[in-house]
């Protein structure tokens, strides 16, 4: 991973994102081509770049990239903001932290998972436009009873 940025406001805008549960760790490589996102935990950041820098040289896709350091805690603010939507109908209605960070994403949303992809799934409906959770479903551990 690389170090963090020198820039005190980026720091704090990485800092506050991990704290929250997920942040922008790369731009698209050039916003002429075609928008999507990834967002990827843990040990999957060099699968997640990798397939960014193959997206923009082979299909003319401009993958951002998202580390996610918590889909629970994406989902638990997510539903509090919805819940209390729903019990203050007349006043102005909130937007989870997620809501906000992802307002502008365009494109498909592939969220990449070393666990099974109901993690990432958590965070389904409250992402914008199509999310594709993939995970491990099938492999190792999480194979059926049979197979182990």
């Amino acid at each position: 991973m690389p170090a963090m940025p020198d820039d005190p406001a980026e720091r704090e805008r990485i800092r506050d994102g991990v704290l929250r549960g997920c942040y922008r760790y790369l731009a698209s490589p050039d916003e002429e081509l075609k928008p999507a996102a990834i967002m990827f935990s843990g040990t999957l950041w060099q699968a997640a770049v990798e397939a960014r820098e193959m997206l923009a040289a082979d299909w003319g896709v401009g993958a951002q990239c998202w580390s996610v350091t918590s889909y629970k805690a994406l989902r638990d603010d997510a539903l509090e903001v919805e819940r209390w939507n729903r019990l203050h109908p007349g006043s102005a209605q909130r937007d989870s932290y997620l809501a906000r960070t992802l307002r502008d994403l365009q494109g498909p949303v592939v969220a990449v998972s070393d666990y099974l992809k109901a993690v990432p799934d958590q965070i389904a409906r409250f992402v914008p436009g199509s999310f594709v959770p993939l995970g491990t479903d099938g492999f190792g551990r999480s194979d059926s009873r049979a197979a182990l």
